[in-house]
């Protein structure tokens, strides 16, 4: 059986292929959302999807991922380096990734951002 297990890399000291660190002046840092497929019993991990964020969108610390029980990935970008803001998006996993669903929040950042269902019966 597989599991998946969906992570935020916020990028902080990535060295990139020039041997450089992210995060020097011309060395922006980029936020990526790698999904592990976990299996258990051969004791395996690898990344079955990886979504790599726009530079202008890097969040420096927090964040969180989620694969969400219909297959999507729910990612929260907390803390851009520039402004204060929250950025929380679910998207399909596939070779052409589709926002299904985007919030965004200026003046506040949402260390980890988790969707609820409603809280009254029959509401949606």
């Amino acid at each position: 059986m597989r599991s998946f297990v969906g992570l935020m890399d916020n990028g902080d000291n990535r060295i990139l292929a020039n041997g450089s660190t992210c995060g020097a002046t011309d060395n922006p840092c980029c936020t990526t959302v790698p999904v592990f497929a976990i299996d258990e019993l051969a004791k395996t991990a690898i990344i079955s999807f990886r979504r790599t964020i726009a530079s202008s969108k890097y969040s420096e610390w927090g964040g969180d991922a989620s694969v969400l029980a219909n297959g999507n990935l729910e990612y929260d970008l907390c803390a851009s380096p520039t402004e204060i803001s929250t950025e929380v998006d679910e998207i399909t996993m596939g070779s052409s990734p589709q926002v299904v669903w985007s919030m965004s929040e200026a003046h506040e950042n949402f260390y980890r951002a988790n969707r609820l269902p409603s809280l009254y019966p029959g509401v949606q």
